[in-house]
Formats: structure tokens, sequence, C-alpha cells
């Protein structure tokens, strides 16, 4: 069972933790299923943020398409190179 909580205008679902051997593992509802083999972790303060490990920046890259006080950003991964600072 799943139990949605409404925080500022965006919804959470609560998800069940358990204990899988020595570790802890989190039971995701279907609809935040990821397609990845592995994730990457981070914690900040009580947030633990998921993110594929295949292309992390994928979901950054989608929320700022979304939001509106940000320029308009593309796929396109910036090439490594020098910068010439002014």
């Amino acid at each position: 069972m799943y139990i949605l909580t409404y925080i500022q205008e965006v919804y959470m679902i609560e998800a069940k933790i358990f204990n899988s051997g020595n570790s802890q593992a989190i039971r995701l509802p279907k609809e935040y299923r990821m397609n990845a083999d592995s994730v990457q972790l981070n914690r900040i303060g009580n947030v633990l943020v998921i993110v594929p490990k295949d292309d992390p920046w994928a979901n950054f890259r989608e929320g700022i398409k979304e939001a509106e006080e940000f320029p308009p950003v593309d796929d396109v991964r910036p090439k490594a190179g020098k910068v010439k600072l002014k």
C-alpha cells in the first residue's frame, strides 16, 4: 500500500524500506521503477537522491526544460576543453 503525501504542490509516495541481508532496500512502486542496472546515491541532509548511473544528468536536463526561469537546454553534452576567461 502506498500513501500519497502533498508537500508544496508536489505529491510524494511512501515506499517501504526493508532489510535484504546486511543491507537496506527500498521497494519502489511501479511508476517509480528505473530502466537502469545501477544507480548513484547522494544524501543531502535527510533527503536521499537516486540517479541512474548510465546518464546521471538526464533528469536534470529534463527538469530544466520544464522550468521557466532557465534558458532552453538541448540534449547535446558540452565538449571538454579549455574555457577562455575574459
